[in-house]
């Protein structure tokens, strides 16, 4: 049928109005991703499928939705379907890496990772990945390898100087940690950098420079808790209790169920003579976690040593025996 040229004009700008309807749609979806509300994610994709079923980047989004909801499986359906419509997309062999990765199947990410590697044609954040995933698959020279080349390719990149300098660490490789955290430090004004080259003084006994360094960073971030909890033990280290007992509460005010934070503030407030606060803290600790045997040894001893409760202690160390009879010193 020939349309006339009114009728042509008019099919032309319903297709218009049909695409851009297309293009709002896929741009609702994407925030209602970023936002949290996964389900209408969803159910926006479910009709951008409808009309595009081979849109890789509406596949992905759908993806990424059940990612973020934890059903994996459902995320990989989604995902095999993107690979087999483009084997090439960088972007669909990186999330399929990531459920294998999320669900510590480390062999199957590190496949995918490889593939992402091997099909782009330059330096991406694929590289990265297969750092990480060498060394959580045990491959450690080859993971100092892949560091080694990416810094080559990419020296200015503090990102990656962290990643390996968390590397180096994790190998008691202090000092060549230290290097590169120095280096990130210097090439942006990140924070983490800060807090890890703190982790590194802390390590080797130079408190006054990890305080420093921590202090610098949570200058940065006030809200870092792993930076504060460091913090706090490093002020207990060298027996500067109210400093440490500010920093713990500090992290558990950020993080309420920090089982650790809560021993430690309990062991500060002991050796600052508070010991009502010192055991409503343990307690409060081993309410989270009621298995940890320093913890209930040390509450013992606060209420044998310190409390003259000889009941409470006794309870304690009956409760530290159950969890390790194999101990000679309860």
């Amino acid at each position: 049928m020939k349309l006339s040229g009114n009728s042509s004009t008019l099919l032309y700008r319903a297709f218009e109005m049909y695409d851009k309807h297309l293009d709002d749609l896929q741009t609702t979806s994407k925030l209602e991703n970023q936002n949290g509300n996964f389900i209408r994610t969803q159910q926006i994709c479910d009709e951008l499928l409808e009309q595009k079923p081979n849109d890789l980047s509406v596949l992905n989004l759908m993806a990424d939705s059940f990612f973020k909801c934890g059903n994996h499986e459902k995320s990989l359906s989604f995902l095999n379907i993107a690979n087999n419509l483009n084997p090439n997309s960088l972007q669909t062999l990186l999330n399929i890496a990531c459920n294998y990765w999320k669900q510590s199947k480390y062999v199957f990410a590190k496949f995918f990772i490889l593939e992402a590697i091997r099909k782009s044609t330059c330096f991406n954040s694929s590289w990265i990945y297969c750092a990480e995933i060498l060394v959580k698959t045990n491959d450690i020279a080859m993971a100092e390898f892949v560091y080694n080349q990416i810094l080559r390719l990419q020296p200015d990149s503090y990102t990656v100087q962290n990643n390996y300098g968390k590397f180096l660490l994790s190998q008691n490789k202090v000092e060549n940690a230290k290097q590169q955290f120095k280096i990130a430090q210097k090439s942006a004004n990140n924070c983490e950098a800060l807090s890890y080259l703190g982790d590194v003084y802390f390590m080797t006994k130079k408190y006054d420079k990890a305080i420093l360094n921590y202090h610098k960073a949570l200058d940065i971030n006030p809200n870092l808790k792993i930076t504060l909890f460091n913090l706090g033990k490093v002020y207990l280290q060298i027996t500067e209790y109210q400093k440490a007992v500010e920093a713990f509460e500090k992290t558990i005010k950020l993080d309420s169920e920090n089982a650790a934070a809560l021993r430690y503030l309990a062991i500060a407030y002991c050796h600052l003579d508070n010991m009502l606060k010192s055991v409503e803290t343990y307690k409060r600790c081993l309410e989270l976690s009621p298995d940890d045997l320093e913890a209930n040894l040390e509450l013992g001893l606060v209420y044998y040593h310190n409390l003259n409760k000889c009941h409470e202690a006794a309870n304690c160390f009956k409760k530290c025996i159950q969890l390790s009879p194999e101990r000679e010193d309860l």
